[in-house]
């Protein structure tokens, strides 16, 4: 097939157009799992109300008998031979998994660990019927801080160990040998407290059992939860559905399903009717976390001032049951500790251990921490060198010109601008030298302003194993209207609006002639769906591909219709035409037409239709990167930090949608600085939760969120689209921005520190030390 030169101009890509998805989301038009009019009896949990201890006994006689409950299930009813070991985490796990079972048969190791499953007419019923089921346990001593399960009682006896995953550096003797020699050694803690996701959709399932098992679900990826849910219940994928509508967010928790949504269905196929799950905000708070997690980062320095070397000692909390791979979130924080910088040598120790909590999720950039880490790390660093944390970075990050650039721990930077994004974000904020002397006059005020830097490169797809490849169906129907299939999902990621305006550009309609159908494995294959920041990069690069195959069809039937040779076409607002001025035309849907209903007028070597399938697979990673100023103020009589600005300059290629973009940096940077000033889920040394309700686990207001004053650069990937992800780099980049932010306003106190949260009490106390110690503010 000929392949055609001239293509209509782009008008759509690039363009921050209103959003597709809105029109039906803003007008209460939006179809989340429980607004789906199916008739089904509904579902409540009893969970374990103890962190750690053996069950007794289950009684539900009185469950049973109450009017309008139609089943009690126990584990037993549930899990019978060998459906007591479930591979909950999706198979991906390499380090040890310990038995498990839909719901608690023998132990409970978390408090809220699902016991049993209530079914009746609503959910007040089986509310009421949960209550009156009766568990007896025997307490035992919960294992609680992961920084001492190494130590502890065993929380999977049948594993003879609290050790998830370990790793240390090969080279590991070298880098202690570097920083014994080194003249200067820096060491920084991080101590990053526990999250709970809270999406404003909580999760939700409705299973219609029968020959084809039918799930609705508030979830991320359905054709790859398909596939796992064949393998855990052993029956063949064609016989199973799986869809979700409109997410209400996802963050990372909906991609692997919980223990209890596979109990949701095995309870459904027992009982043999439809049955619904909607999880409550407290079932939220406690079902699953992200980021507990700790490091010792050391940075080894000539007396110069150039890093020799870096090491994180890093220990994460997985909980009893992890979703997210403990080894999966080491590598990474490995993969990507040493950032954007100039470093000889560098590598992380990794210590992943399982403890009596909620089970460890992914959430929005699971490997964050390393960039908190380090931009921590660096601050301290240059603090010790006296002299200025940008001025510290500029010398040694990476620029676009001396890539493609090798790290130590092999990884290979390609296309990023990390030293562009940093020189730009410091020109939006007027210099340094501005800021210190504002700075400077502002704590003769008794005002104490600070600047945090962080800057971070990020792999927003990995193109390997089951992540390799997303698809994409393309056909233009008889009317000329253009029906657009995909495996990828949505929960905000505007994907009906970006990946129309890829194909609107390619085949020269407009965006509303073009429909963007997903999450639904009855209409397409095998795909990952949302995870990571993937989505524009593969998939993409797979609708990108699909409508150039498209566009050269409906370039050869036209050909053949103008008498002309189709490299001689160009396509506009709906119309193939002959170059030049007065040339010849013919309308899509007349092409359309001729390609379903005209087949005998075209010559054999034409093919009659108009579609096209493309599965798409690109490099091994897509890098994109992103330099951040925060701007803060830290009241020391009250220990409240405000933001006064944020600058944020990022780099993700080709913008498909800058709306979007935009959006999505913001809503990252929203929750990276959620987790510094206000998030934490906290659990007393038996193992009971703190903050079960938003009274106590806080998030912040829209007044607490600044403007964000946005910066682009734009170098094009290597990719279909030249697009790079952008969905996580908010939520990484801005962390290390206020830790830094604080600790620079906090200087005249010598307060440095990311033990988290920098909640008022914790800046108040960590000022008041100061202050004891005999460290004394500029007077004013």
């Amino acid at each position: 097939m000929a392949e055609a030169r001239f293509t209509a101009p782009q008008r759509f890509v690039g363009e921050p157009v209103l959003r597709k998805e809105d029109q039906r989301l803003l007008t209460g038009q939006g179809r989340y799992i429980d607004d789906l009019d199916i008739t089904t009896l509904h579902v409540a949990f009893v969970r374990s109300t103890v962190a750690a201890g053996r069950i007794v006994s289950i009684d539900a006689t009185e469950a049973r008998a109450l009017p309008g409950v139609h089943a009690v299930y126990t584990a037993e009813d549930l899990c019978p031979g060998d459906m007591t070991r479930v591979p909950y985490s999706c198979g991906f796990m390499d380090s040890l998994e310990p038995e498990a079972s839909f719901l608690a048969h023998d132990e409970v190791r978390y408090v809220g660990d699902p016991i049993a499953v209530v079914i009746a007419d609503d959910r007040y019923i089986a509310e009421d019927g949960a209550e009156l089921v009766e568990v007896d346990y025997d307490p035992i001593d919960a294992v609680v801080d992961h920084l001492e399960a190494e130590r502890q009682r065993i929380v999977h006896p049948d594993l003879g160990t609290n050790v998830a995953y370990s790793a240390e550096p090969a080279d590991m003797g070298e880098l202690e040998e570097i920083f014994a020699a080194a003249p200067i050694v820096v060491e920084h803690i991080i101590d990053q407290q526990r999250h709970s996701i809270s999406p404003m959709e909580t999760r939700g399932m409705i299973v219609v059992p029968g020959q084809e098992l039918t799930i609705h679900a508030s979830i991320q990826n359905p054709q790859f939860l398909r596939a796992y849910i064949a393998k855990v219940f052993e029956i063949p994928e064609t016989s199973i559905r799986v869809a979700c509508g409109d997410v209400g967010g996802a963050f990372g928790m909906k991609f692997f399903l919980h223990r209890d949504e596979l109990a949701v269905i095995a309870a459904a196929r027992r009982f043999g009717r439809a049955i619904r799950w909607i999880e409550d905000r407290v079932e939220n708070l406690s079902a699953s976390h992200a980021r507990r997690e700790w490091g010792r980062a050391r940075m080894a320095l000539s007396a110069e001032g150039d890093i020799l070397a870096t090491h994180l000692d890093y220990r994460a909390d997985c909980g009893a049951y992890p979703l997210l791979p403990p080894e999966s979130n080491a590598m990474n924080v490995t993969l990507m500790f040493q950032g954007p910088y100039r470093i000889a040598r560098s590598g992380v120790s990794a210590c992943m251990t399982f403890t009596n909590t909620p089970p460890l999720v992914a959430y929005r950039g699971p490997w964050m921490f390393e960039t908190l880490a380090r931009e921590s790390l660096i601050d301290a660093a240059a603090e010790r060198l006296g002299v200025d944390p940008v001025a510290f970075r500029r010398r040694h990050v990476i620029g676009l010109a001396e890539q493609p650039f090798s790290y130590a721990s092999g990884a290979v930077l390609t296309g990023v601008t990390p030293a562009e994004a940093l020189d730009k974000a410091l020109e939006k904020l007027g210099g340094i030298d501005a800021f210190r002397e504002m700075q400077a006059r502002a704590r003769m005020d008794g005002r104490y302003i600070g600047l945090g830097t962080s800057v971070y490169v990020e792999p927003t797809s990995f193109a390997f194993v089951d992540f390799a490849t997303e698809a994409a169906d393309i056909r233009i129907d008889p009317t000329g209207r253009v029906e657009v299939t995909v495996t990828l999902s949505s929960q905000g990621h505007s994907i009906e609006t970006t990946m129309a305006q890829i194909v609107a550009d390619e085949l020269g309609v407009e965006l509303d002639n073009v429909v963007i159908r997903f999450g639904d494995t009855a209409l397409i294959g095998w795909g990952i769906g949302a995870s990571g920041s993937r989505q524009a990069v593969i998939g993409g690069g797979a609708v990108k591909r699909a409508a150039e195959t498209v566009r050269g069809q409906v370039f050869e039937i036209a050909a053949h219709l103008l008498q002309t040779q189709p490299e001689m076409l160009s396509l506009r607002g709906g119309m193939i035409e002959t170059r030049g001025d007065g040339g010849a035309s013919v309308s899509l849907a007349e092409v359309a037409r001729t390609a379903y209903f005209g087949t005998e007028s075209l010559p054999e070597h034409i093919n009659p239709g108009l579609q096209a399938h493309n599965r798409y697979r690109p490099a091994p990673i897509t890098f994109s990167n992103a330099a951040h100023f925060c701007v803060c103020e830290v009241d020391i009589d009250t220990g409240l930090t405000r933001i006064l600005r944020w600058i944020g300059v990022e780099d993700c290629g080709v913008m498909l949608n800058p709306a979007v973009v935009e959006g999505q940096i913001a809503g990252g940077v929203a929750q990276g600085i959620s987790g510094v000033l206000f998030e934490n889920a906290v659990y007393d040394e038996y193992g009971n939760p703190q903050a079960g309700t938003y009274k106590d686990y806080l998030l912040p207001l829209i007044t607490d969120m600044p403007e964000i004053e946005f910066g682009h650069l734009c170098t094009p990937s290597d990719t279909p689209t030249g697009a790079r992800g952008v969905g996580e780099g908010g939520a990484i980049v801005a962390p290390a921005a206020v830790v830094n932010a604080v600790a620079d306003a906090l200087t005249p106190f010598a307060v440095r520190s990311a033990i988290l949260p920098l909640s008022p009490d914790r800046l108040l106390e960590l000022i008041s030390a100061a202050s004891s110690a005999g460290v004394q503010p500029p007077q004013h």
